[in-house]
């Protein structure tokens, strides 16, 4: 890690560092106000000594006692300064972190999802929580005691050159043989905060499959494997963790070691003048008292030195996060609003890889999908249907060609005006630790509680709801680990439902389904359906056969479309497909 001095401040405030002008203003302050009362003590020492050095002299009673007036004022307004930086740094600092989170959290809105399939979820918690909770904690800190460092060393060699030029440069002159062994240090901080970085995203994404996937573990007799892999994780982090901190503790040693020999130089120095009778035996004495205090903020800055690798490093990984590139938005003022919901696909290839040479998962697809009309995607697994989907709610942008609706090209939409238009009910359905009204009311959050029931009826969910315990308001668990698959797929439905939107895209939406509940399911989809564009990915062939268009997509390629009949007998795929699933509903276990 380079050491950046714009770059760190800019990761240390979230991008902000306006913002912290203030606090480190009030840092600075309030630690040159605590050094008020050595100046004080020094000052009151000097008129002590005064009788001793000039025999005659009367002590200054009268100056001692405005030493203490001055203390005792120090001591309010130390009071006032300390209060006044304590509220700023707990919530000054938490607002800043407040505003960055939320910041970042709509990025990640805006976001592909392809950049999810990049990173990991694992990658994505550890910036969101302990990224952030490293800068919050450090980042603030670390400037503020550099400023009130440089601050205090500034006042400090005022204050000697004053009593003595040769003394002072003697004091200062070995700081800057101590900048290399700081520089080193950061580093050297750098590279093992790096390996600390991906010891804790392993360990992070490690827990979260563990507890994730234990029910699978447990099924298959693997639990206690997953756990070992889990426990070297945790070890890695460990090690990291050591490591980091052994790699600054060379450098801060050796630092140390610099700027202690520096009283050495003061008092060689001290003697060499006062044995040539060039320096006046109090100003020795001052720099003897002050030189420890001197170096002691160096000190701490070396002491500093692991939290600003950590925060640092904590910062360019937030940065980087919020650096990702988004989804392209249209300008202010230059949405195009589409005039119907018809969705088209114009020459759209796609792959999920920026690499030249990767897989194109779809390739020159050209489909119409009319409002109004129910279009069906069917085809072998992996030959794209599910793609289709995802690309018609913007999820992803197409590599090459265009998908339009009402003949707006979706990149001039934008990509929240594009979902706004479209409901989704995916195959894999997740439903958030909640109630089951708070999960289907994500539809239309302002669905009134018969509203609410009404899509659940209509969803064929309104039976089982209402036999849960707290029914609507039963708690579903995370990911609606509650839930069974059917159960959950319903919820999503209604969901759906409620949100009414022009397109409807149905990912495999009845395949959790029994025989009864499906039908009932249908009946709602077919009322869902009227004037509106309907893409339905189906497997089941059956389930299909009176819709308006059946598209057939084999290796990201559209080899063939129309009617259940018509297919049957232009498409050999189709019919194949068609004939393999009449023989599957037969089969059984003997």
């Amino acid at each position: 890690m380079d050491f950046n001095l714009r770059q760190s401040i800019e990761d240390l405030t979230f991008g902000t560092p306006e913002r912290l002008v203030g606090l480190v203003a009030w840092r600075v302050l309030d630690s040159i106000i605590s050094t008020v009362p050595s100046g004080i003590c020094l000052v009151a020492t000097w008129m002590l000594v005064q009788p001793v050095i000039h025999p005659g002299t009367p002590l200054d009673i009268k100056g001692l006692w405005c030493c203490v007036g001055v203390l005792v004022v120090q001591a309010v307004i130390s009071y006032l300064s300390s209060h006044r930086l304590y509220v700023l740094s707990c919530a000054g600092m938490s607002d800043i972190a407040l505003d960055a989170r939320l910041a970042l959290g709509e990025k990640l809105r805006r976001l592909p999802m392809g950049f999810y399939d990049r990173a990991g979820a694992g990658d994505v918690v550890s910036v969101l929580q302990r990224d952030f909770e490293t800068v919050t904690n450090y980042g603030w800190d670390v400037l503020s005691q550099v400023a009130t460092i440089i601050a205090r060393l500034a006042l400090a060699l005022v204050v000697l050159l004053f009593f003595d030029w040769r003394l002072a440069l003697a004091t200062f002159a070995v700081i800057p043989v101590a900048v290399p062994f700081l520089m080193r240090g950061f580093h050297t901080m750098g590279e093992s905060g790096e390996a600390l970085t991906m010891a804790s995203q392993e360990a992070t994404n490690r827990s979260i499959e563990y507890a994730g996937g234990i029910t699978t573990l447990r099924a298959f007799g693997m639990a206690g494997a997953s756990f070992d892999a889990l426990k070297r994780s945790f070890e890695g982090l460990r090690a990291a963790s050591v490591g980091r901190e052994a790699a600054s503790r060379p450098i801060a040693v050796f630092g140390k070691a610099v700027i202690g020999a520096g009283a050495g130089v003061v008092m060689l120095t001290g003697a060499a003048l006062a044995s040539a009778g060039a320096v006046d035996p109090f100003a020795l004495l001052v720099f003897l008292l002050l030189t420890l205090s001197v170096y002691e903020p160096i000190f701490t800055l070396f002491y500093y030195l692991s939290d600003y690798a950590n925060a640092r490093a904590a910062g360019s990984r937030i940065r980087a996060l919020a650096q990702e590139e988004e989804l392209s938005e249209p300008a202010v003022g230059e949405a195009q609003d589409p005039a119907s919901a018809d969705v088209s696909f114009e020459q759209v290839s796609f792959s999920y890889s920026d690499d030249a040479d990767a897989r194109l998962v779809l390739d020159g697809v050209d489909v119409c999908m009319p409002q109004g009309k129910v279009t069906a995607l069917v085809g072998p697994s992996g030959s794209g249907k599910s793609t289709v989907c995802r690309l018609v709610a913007r999820f992803w942008d197409p590599t090459v060609g265009a998908v339009r609706i009402g003949g707006c090209d979706e990149r001039d939409i934008g990509a929240a005006d594009v979902l706004s238009r479209v409901s989704i009910v995916f195959q894999d359905v997740f439903l958030f630790q909640g109630t089951i009204a708070d999960n289907i009311r994500m539809g239309r959050l302002d669905a009134t509680d018969e509203e609410v029931r009404d899509a659940a009826r209509r969803a064929a969910a309104l039976d089982f709801i209402e036999a849960l315990p707290q029914g609507f308001e039963t708690v579903v668990g995370e990911g609606g680990s509650t839930l069974s698959g059917g159960e959950r797929q319903r919820v999503s439905i209604a969901r759906a439902l409620l949100k009414d939107a022009p397109i409807v895209l149905l990912d495999e939406a009845t395949s959790s389904l029994d025989a009864i509940n499906e039908v009932a399911v249908q009946q709602a989809i077919a009322e869902l359906v009227r004037g509106k564009t309907v893409i339905v990915v189906a497997h089941r062939l059956n389930s299909i056969r009176e819709v308006d268009n059946i598209v057939v997509i084999d290796g990201g390629c559209v080899v063939a479309q129309g009617t259940h009949e018509e297919l049957l007998q232009s498409c050999e795929l189709y019919a194949r497909l068609w004939e393999e699933q009449e023989r599957a509903s037969v089969w059984q276990i003997v």
